[in-house]
């Protein structure tokens, strides 16, 4: 019973990153919505959505590092985000590229905002699990932000 409770727990957090993600399609480790919904985001938008996003840039690892800073007080280089990003991605069965790049951190956001954590706990967390967990990303990114890591 208590497994089945932690399954429908992370299930209903993951449906909460995924809708809060974006749209649903196939080549991305978002899942999207069940309505098929996409939120209205702006390109600057960095609130507790969890979108990346930020002004100028167009990368999705600066617009990461940008929010990591601004909210959560990171002093991460670029070349560790990017890093820990590609890895979680490639542990998780995905070929890095820079849209599933933006779509990792917009899951990762939203389930660190949802449960204080800091969110390269939870993308170091999916790196270090995601070959042996055989779950899919954002499975894994709401599993590590609940259990703290």
């Amino acid at each position: 019973m208590i497994g089945l409770v932690a399954v429908l727990t992370i299930t209903a957090i993951v449906g909460v990153a995924v809708s809060r993600a974006g749209d649903s399609s196939p080549s991305t480790v978002n899942t999207g919505t069940t309505d098929g919904t996409s939120p209205e985001v702006s390109e600057n938008d960095t609130s507790s959505n969890g979108n990346v996003g930020s002004g100028d840039s167009t990368d999705p690892i600066e617009q990461a590092r940008d929010v990591l800073a601004s909210k959560w007080g990171s002093s991460a280089t670029y070349d560790q985000v990017k890093a820990i990003t590609d890895s979680a991605l490639r542990a998780t069965g995905n070929t890095p590229t820079d849209d599933l790049r933006s779509r990792a951190w917009s899951a990762v956001l939203v389930v660190s905002d949802d449960n204080a954590i800091d969110p390269m706990t939870v993308m170091s967390c999916v790196s270090a699990n995601g070959a042996q967990a055989s779950m899919t990303f954002p499975d894994l990114a709401a599993l590590c932000a609940v259990s703290g890591g």
